[in-house]
């Protein structure tokens, strides 16, 4: 909810900068009075002033078109953007959140001539030309991304991200021998590469191979607080039946980041195998505090009250789960089965 009053507000900054003069400190009053308290929304009140005092310097859009983008109001950072590219076009960064918000905006050909843009401009830098494979595989057109790679490797044979994203076209055209070559030349040359620990460790467990956990592992001890690699690790060490180390993992995520919604989820449903039906309501609650519209959490709380003997709690879990998604059949069946 206050996403869509942020965009409305947002909106309306975007029609005071562009239609009329700015009268920014009664503006910024008005926002305060009106208890807005985004610091996102102030922040461009702010930049919107500065625009108005150096109306030739692009830094200046920059700093607003990421603004708008942080809180989704494309157009507007396009919009800013273009101006900044008129005014300096020698800045990569200026075309690469271009590219972005075009790209989030699906006007992917443009995107993607932004990017062939500034690869003929700064024909030589490495971060373009692997935004532009990224783009390229996003969209899947797996063979260009591919090619575009390949060219890449050819000039910096030692480049771990152009390895990781061939592991990712590859992966995705489903050949997995080369797709796991290619995150393991990531890591050789790059560890600190962590998504190619993560990919080894899923692709080994996939095919129920025991080196799966050293790759995991291995991740674990370069990056000890990387949520994904925990997570990742944490749900391997589940689907092998080692609980207690899967939450212990948990809890170190949610240590980390008391807003990880999945992790507490995931521990609900380890307290539930476990028949521990308070625990794991604990935990359902804690990821339902953090989102509510997570509807699993819904669905398996209330299986965790029903078999506490809580049907009329349960009843309510059930039905909230259908008020979110009422083509929910698992929620439909527990509670047509429960009343």
């Amino acid at each position: 909810m206050q996403r869509r009053v942020l965009f409305r507000l947002v909106g309306g900054i975007t029609i005071l900068f562009w239609g009329c003069q700015l009268e920014s400190n009664q503006q910024l009053e008005e926002l305060q009075t009106e208890s807005i308290s985004n610091s996102s929304a102030l922040a461009v009140l702010k930049v919107n002033n500065a625009i108005e005092n150096d109306p030739q310097n692009p830094n200046l859009y920059y700093e607003r078109a990421q603004l708008f983008y942080d809180f989704g109001s494309l157009e507007e950072g396009i919009m800013d953007l273009e101006k900044a590219i008129q005014l300096d076009g020698n800045r990569p960064e200026f075309y690469h959140l271009l590219a972005d918000l075009q790209l989030d905006h699906y006007q992917s050909g443009l995107a993607l001539s932004t990017l062939e843009t500034a690869i003929s401009k700064f024909p030589d830098r490495v971060l373009t030309r692997l935004k532009y494979a990224e783009f390229l595989y996003i969209l899947k057109q797996y063979e260009s991304s591919i090619s575009v790679l390949s060219d890449l490797l050819d000039k910096k044979p030692d480049n771990g991200e152009a390895f990781f994203m061939l592991g990712l076209n590859y992966k995705d055209l489903g050949d997995t021998t080369l797709a796991m070559k290619n995150f393991q030349w990531a890591i050789q040359n790059d560890p600190d590469i962590i998504d190619g620990w993560i990919q080894l460790g899923q692709l080994n467990a996939e095919l129920e191979n025991s080196t799966a956990r050293q790759y995991f592992e291995s991740g674990y001890q370069i990056q000890p607080n990387n949520t994904d690699l925990l997570h990742a690790y944490a749900f391997y060490l589940q689907s092998i039946d080692e609980m207690e180390s899967s939450q212990r993992l948990f809890k170190e995520i949610v240590a980390l980041d008391p807003q990880y919604t999945v992790a507490y989820f995931n521990m609900g449903l380890l307290f539930l195998d476990q028949k521990n039906y308070e625990e794991a309501i604990n935990q359902f609650t804690l990821a339902l505090a953090t989102d509510p519209v997570h509807i699993e959490s819904y669905f398996f709380r209330g299986i965790s009250r029903e078999l506490q003997g809580d049907k009329n709690s349960a009843i309510a879990d059930y039905r909230q789960a259908l008020l979110i998604d009422p083509e929910f059949e698992a929620a439909a069946e527990a509670l047509k089965g429960i009343q």
